[in-house]
């Protein structure tokens, strides 16, 4: 009975399970020069640090990163929860991605899915105050030659 119990406490068959990893976006359409937030988010049992990596970006740039890790005891067993949020620019016309979301090699491992967001050219940049917009000014039809004037 004893070890029927500590065996639950401590999860299935003694060992921690499986981390979950999950990720996303705050948007998924974005112009050239825009920031995107991606959120990595683990949670696993026992008290080992998880150690997430460095996703694989195509079309974005990484602005800065910061990293949250809590641990609490739920039913006896250590839960741990780390958060990774990572401010990205957009740099590249067309689909960028995020790839290689995983737990850092010699972790237990996990993976969630590749993301895709959008990223379409910035607008023109407005005049400045007081300075009006040029207007395109019609060109005189073309004369043509052998016609009279």
């Amino acid at each position: 009975m004893i070890a029927a119990l500590l065996a639950l406490a401590l999860g299935a068959g003694g060992t921690p399970q499986q981390p979950e990893i999950t990720a996303g976006v705050d948007r998924t359409k974005v112009q050239r020069g825009d920031t995107v937030t991606l959120t990595i988010h683990v949670a696993a049992t026992g008290n080992d640090p998880v150690r997430i990596a460095d996703p694989e970006l195509s079309g974005l740039e990484l602005v800065d990163a910061r990293e949250v890790s809590r641990v609490q005891m739920v039913d006896e067993v250590a839960q741990r929860v780390t958060e990774r949020v990572l401010r990205l620019r957009a740099v590249r016309v067309g689909e960028a991605t995020i790839g290689g979301l995983r737990l850092a090699p010699g972790g237990r491992a996990a993976r969630a899915a590749d993301l895709v967001v959008g990223v379409r050219a910035a607008a023109p940049a407005p005049p400045p105050p007081g300075v009006a917009p040029q207007r395109r000014l019609a060109r005189p039809a073309a004369r043509r030659s052998g016609c009279p004037v």
